[in-house]
C-alpha cells in the first residue's frame, strides 16, 4: 500500500493548521498521490476549506494548472462540484500562470516578471484584507466580552 504524503493527507482531512505547518516547513505543494493529484486538487475535488486552497495558492509555489492522471485540474474539479468561490480564486491564478508560461516560452522574460509582480501584489493585498478582517473580528469579540 502506497504511503500518503503529509500535505495531501492534511488537505484531504481538512486540516488547515497542518497544511500551514507543512508549507512553512518548505514542503513541495506540487507533490502528487498515485492518481497524480496534488493537495490543491484534493481540496478542490473534496470541497474542503477555502482556507486550505487560499493557503496553497498564497504559498506562491503551487501549480494551479497541474493536471491529475485523469487530465483534470483543481479548477475543473471545483467547477464540477459547483464551488463558485474556489473557481473564482483558481481562474485568477490559472490565467496568471498560463500567461507567465506563455511569455517565457516566447522569450519575454520582462513580461513574465511583470505579470508575476502584479499577481504577487494582488495576493499580498488579498492576504492583508483577510488579516485585517480577522483582526477586526478579534477586536469585536474582545470589546463585546469587556
Amino acid at each position: 500500500m502506497p504511503k500518503v504524503k503529509p500535505l495531501i493527507q492534511a488537505a484531504n482531512e481538512d486540516n488547515h493548521t497542518e497544511v500551514l505547518k507543512l508549507l512553512d516547513a518548505g514542503i513541495n505543494p506540487n507533490q502528487t498521490d498515485d492518481d497524480g493529484r496534488t493537495a490543491l486538487i484534493i481540496a478542490a475535488m473534496r470541497k474542503r476549506s477555502i482556507k486550505i486552497i487560499e493557503s496553497l495558492i498564497e504559498s506562491g509555489k503551487v501549480d494551479c494548472t497541474q493536471r491529475d492522471n485523469h487530465g483534470k485540474t483543481a479548477l475543473m474539479y471545483a467547477a464540477e462540484n459547483g464551488w463558485t468561490e474556489v473557481c473564482s480564486h483558481l481562474m485568477d491564478i490559472n490565467s496568471a500562470q498560463e500567461a507567465i508560461a506563455l511569455a517565457r516560452r516566447n522569450h519575454h522574460e520582462d513580461t513574465a516578471k511583470e505579470i508575476e509582480q502584479t499577481f504577487s501584489n494582488k495576493l499580498t493585498r488579498a492576504g492583508e484584507r483577510r488579516t485585517g478582517i480577522a483582526i477586526v473580528a478579534i477586536f469585536a469579540v474582545i470589546t463585546a466580552t469587556s
